[in-house]
């Protein structure tokens, strides 16, 4: 077995020691989604958290919206415990509503734009990983929030299955939870290949993050779709992401209160 894997595997079994539920003993679906407006820039994974292992079991990009919200749908209504990995901001920044609401045209506007555009949780991945998240306040990722947000929505409709925010890794298990994820920021985090890797053509880029994938999650036998698709190999660093959430590994917000409010971006802290 991969020293990676090992590594992780053992702080799984630390946390379990102060947990109130056992990962060893639970058996949890992890679905990554990589979030685009376009249906067919999106990304789907699905992994199994058994035995306080990780399986990736499958991986693809997205079709159609339809086919897409039927996809998830179909995951939830397996009725196995779940949490849903979202790369999209699923929150805005607090100061943005009231300084907007309060100007008129031609005005000036009070707040400094790192703090009326970022989120607390993009400044707290740029401290600690160096890593500088899309501001949802002032950039074209707002639309993908908007999207993502509605996507849950109607897979929620869908399924019949209630979606609320997860917050700790002690998760109801008779029903499921979701979080917000950085697949970048996820890769650094681990030392892997962060960048690079997007384009059609960089299929040795992938391969060799696949390569990286392989020493801490179980890889399926068909990896094919993760090496045409950057979208789908995104959706696999999503389920990582939300292992190293179940494990305990990652930073929780100082400030619980305006986490909520405006999001928070689960990573585990780097080594």
């Amino acid at each position: 077995m991969p020293a990676g894997f090992l590594v992780l595997k053992f702080s799984l079994v630390v946390w379990i020691g102060i947990a109130s539920v056992s990962l060893v003993q639970m058996t949890l679906q992890i679905i990554g989604i990589d979030c685009s407006t376009d249906p067919r820039g999106m990304g789907f994974a699905r992994g199994h958290l058994v035995g306080g292992n990780c399986q990736l079991e499958t991986a693809a990009p997205g079709t159609n919206h339809a086919a897409n919200v039927r996809l998830v749908a179909q995951w939830l209504e397996d009725g196995i415990p779940s949490l849903i990995c979202v790369d999209a901001p699923l929150g805005w920044p607090v100061p943005l509503g009231p300084n907007l609401a309060a100007h008129t045209a031609g005005a000036p506007v009070p707040t400094v734009p790192n703090q009326l555009f970022r989120r607390e949780t993009d400044r707290e991945v740029k401290r600690r990983l160096n890593k500088q998240s899309l501001d949802v306040g002032a950039d074209r990722i707002a639309r993908t929030a908007h999207a993502a947000l509605g996507f849950l929505d109607q897979v929620q409709t869908a399924s019949g299955v209630k979606l609320p925010m997860a917050w700790s890794p002690a998760l109801p298990l008779a029903a499921a939870g979701v979080i917000e994820v950085y697949p970048a920021a996820t890769l650094i985090a681990h030392c892997f290949t962060a960048s690079g890797y997007k384009k059609r053509e960089q299929v040795a880029e992938r391969q060799g993050i696949l390569g990286q994938l392989a020493t801490v999650l179980g890889m399926p036998e068909d990896v094919a779709p993760m090496l045409a698709s950057a979208d789908a190999l995104d959706a696999a660093v999503c389920v990582l992401a939300g292992f190293d959430f179940m494990a305990g590994a990652c930073q929780s917000p100082v400030d619980t209160e305006l986490a909520r409010k405006e999001g928070w971006i689960w990573v585990r802290t780097p080594g």
